[in-house]
């Protein structure tokens, strides 16, 4: 039974010091997640304005285009759970947070990211975050992504290679960098494309469970004295056209409940990008519902000047009269 035990060790070894070694070096590799992370872990007591939201929050808010601090902490897939997780975790740090901004779109009333096809994701939040919401270690690893060769081709291609991508499209503030789609028919039939992905079939459908991290959020806020943001980004109005109309009348039906006008904000952006499609030109949309590097600015520099408007109208109200 010893021998067995230890022949077995023999041939099991290698393997297991091979797959222990990939994953460690595929952990260790920048990607969105370990970058945010690490951002928020070095730099959080700076920031003024925090981003959250998915991937029309990555896209679409530029925080260089901010007078104060800003900071996207919003990702692909990123649902409203994870949002709030996000600034539960760092709600001690953020020490000199004056305003939340979360976009509210189309669809993230209804979807969580268990439920998504994307759940993959849900390992590097424990990974790099160190929040963790399955227990199963086997889904924390990043090497089951991909087969074993792939894996040790990414792996070859950082460190021998030095290829590194997320430098290229992630700005140091968290924006993903994106260039516009030139072409108004593609914009056009991507709209046609997608669009059934974002319907919610049952507008029941966690729609409670995300409300309640809405409400944790302003809970959040409340404490460090901060102001939320709500606001629903652009989008090609083809994709917008697409919407139905009762998803729609529900979203701006809970921003426009949640609000208070004092502390709470609900603001609606869907087509404030729409004078920017000039002679059929577009530099502002990447898809027919994420912004282009451009597009993100100019949601931001938007931002930036309700942020001004509602201090300047703070500062007007606290005056003697």
């Amino acid at each position: 039974m010893n021998r067995f035990i230890l022949y077995t060790l023999f041939f099991v070894s290698p393997f297991l010091i091979l797959i222990i070694g990939i994953e460690v070096l595929l952990r260790n590799q920048p990607n969105i997640y370990k970058e945010k992370a690490g951002y928020l872990d070095q730099e959080a007591q700076n920031i003024q304005v925090i981003i959250l939201g998915s991937s029309h929050g990555i896209t679409g808010i530029d925080p260089d285009a901010f007078s104060k601090n800003a900071y996207n902490t919003a990702n692909y897939a990123q649902t409203l759970d994870y949002d709030y997780a996000i600034l539960d975790k760092y709600q001690d740090k953020l020490s000199s947070l004056e305003y939340i901004i979360v976009p509210l779109s189309y669809h993230i009333l209804w979807t969580r990211l268990e439920y998504h096809p994307q759940i993959w994701r849900s390992k590097y939040y424990s990974i790099y975050y160190r929040i963790t919401k399955d227990h199963n270690p086997f889904k924390n690893l990043l090497f089951m992504d991909e087969p074993i060769g792939t894996d040790i081709e990414t792996i070859w291609n950082y460190y021998y290679n030095k290829d590194n991508n997320i430098e290229e499209d992630l700005t140091s503030k968290g924006l993903n960098n994106l260039r516009p789609e030139a072409d108004l028919d593609v914009l056009e039939s991507k709209s046609h494309k997608i669009i059934g992905a974002h319907h919610a079939p049952d507008l029941a459908f966690m729609y409670d469970q995300n409300m309640q991290d809405l409400k944790g959020i302003i809970e959040i806020a409340k404490k460090k004295n901060a102001k939320v943001i709500f606001v629903t980004l652009p989008v090609y109005k083809t994709f917008r056209e697409l919407m139905h109309p009762k998803q729609l009348e529900l979203l701006y039906k809970t921003g426009n409940q949640l609000q208070d006008g004092k502390y709470v904000f609900y603001f609606n952006m869907l087509d404030v990008l729409d004078p920017e499609l000039k002679d059929g030109k577009n530099e502002v949309f990447f898809d027919s519902d994420h912004l282009s590097r451009k597009g993100a600015e100019i949601v931001g520099h938007k931002l930036d000047s309700i942020i001004q408007t509602i201090e300047k109208n703070e500062k007007s109200a606290n005056l003697p009269n």
